[in-house]
């Protein structure tokens, strides 16, 4: 079991894997609306500003997209 942060500052979004308490990668995403990280379990959250805590089960895939109306949808699976 891990964790997924994700921090969005306006047009930047930074998103930190965790695993067993450390981090083992970091993706930046600026200006770009969709970010796929390859790393199943399913988990779909939507982020506006702030930081959104996702929990993560044999991760394969993020996807960060950004809706029409500025928010970000996170997918997990």
């Amino acid at each position: 079991m891990g964790r997924a942060l994700i921090t969005i500052t306006n047009d930047t979004c930074i998103v930190s894997l965790y695993g067993e308490g450390r981090l083992f990668k970091e993706y930046k995403l600026g200006g770009v609306s969709k970010l796929v990280i390859e790393t199943g379990g399913v988990v779909l959250s939507r982020c506006s500003n702030g930081t959104c805590f996702i929990s993560i089960d044999n991760v394969s895939k993020v996807n960060i997209n950004r809706s029409s109306e500025g928010s970000y949808v996170v997918k997990i699976s």
